[in-house]
């Protein structure tokens, strides 16, 4: 056993990274994979491999103040699958990450949507700004209106556009097969004047082909637009107005929106938010329910005042 894991360590030093290449998973995982596995593979090579190496990382994420315990989560996740890996190819004789718990986190979200000062604000910016950026305005409509996820709006094509029915083709989150969404009205009309105007597209006869939005940076001029570079576009517009929330706060307004409009009915939100839990919509509605909740909690204590100002 001991000689065992001397060669797993030794293994793990080597091929660390290979080990992901067997993994049934799109490249931008196995990619995310590797980036998240350099802390364990750092900790490994300052310390003794043994059959409480998994357990030890963990203390050692748990020590650190640095990083959310979503972050910590995630190290140990990558670590968990790089570990049963190696037990399942046989490199390493049992699964050491057997009954080790990831990090208990609180399910309540901790990401901001925009407030209704803000949702004014973009509304301004965008009728403001319809003519002279309609890209980024088509953007922000898909973003706001469709509650696209960063990747998937940067997957778009244009031959994705079912202009007759005002219905594009989505390619979600952990989904093998694009699937068919209604555009909202204002997306429509915003993804059509972008058309009138756009730029870098690939033309096969009348229709337009490929990426829907580019990069207009250098040196990746005319290459798909890119997360990074869509979230540098949003930010942009979000400090021009005031408005300091993340990307990802858009898609909580969208998705928060859709529970207060169908009263909770989170199967309805499903189908326009594509989330694949019912589970992870109830955090959603368990968060619009705490704040109509609260108004109720201030006024139980209505008849109380401990402070004067």
């Amino acid at each position: 056993m001991t000689t065992d894991l001397v060669v797993a360590r030794r293994y793990t030093r080597d091929n660390a990274y290979e080990v992901f290449d067997t993994l049934d998973v799109s490249e931008a995982t196995r990619a995310d994979y590797i980036a998240r596995l350099t802390p364990f593979i750092s900790f490994i090579e300052n310390n003794q491999f043994n059959l409480n190496t998994f357990l030890e990382f963990k203390r050692e994420l748990r020590a650190r103040n640095d990083l959310s315990a979503s972050s910590k989560n995630k190290y140990l996740v990558v670590a968990r699958i790089f570990l049963k890996e190696l037990n399942r190819n046989g490199i390493i004789p049992v699964d050491i990450t057997s009954n080790i718990r990831n990090f208990r986190l609180d399910k309540r979200h901790k990401v901001n949507g925009l407030d209704d000062r803000e949702v004014e604000s973009l509304e301004w910016w965008c009728q403001a700004h319809s003519v002279i950026k309609p890209r980024e305005v088509a953007i922000m409509c898909l973003l706001y209106y469709q509650g696209l996820r960063l990747g998937e709006l940067c997957k778009l094509n244009w031959e994705d556009v079912l202009w007759r029915s005002d219905q594009i083709l989505i390619k979600g989150k952990g989904r093998d097969d694009k699937e068919t969404i209604f555009l909202h009205p204002v997306t429509a009309k915003a993804l059509k004047r972008y058309y009138d105007v756009r730029q870098y597209i690939d033309l096969e006869g009348d229709r337009p082909r490929g990426a829907m939005f580019r990069s207009l940076s250098i040196p990746s001029k005319q290459g798909r637009l890119t997360p990074r570079g869509l979230r540098h576009i949003v930010k942009a517009i979000f400090a021009e107005q005031g408005i300091d929330k993340t990307c990802h706060g858009i898609r909580h307004s969208f998705v928060t929106r859709l529970v207060k409009y169908f009263n909770g009915d989170i199967t309805k939100v499903a189908q326009f938010s594509r989330h694949r839990s019912l589970e992870m919509i109830q955090v959603y509605n368990d968060a619009v329910l705490l704040e109509s909740d609260y108004k109720g909690y201030i006024k139980a204590f209505g008849d109380v005042n401990l402070f004067i100002p």
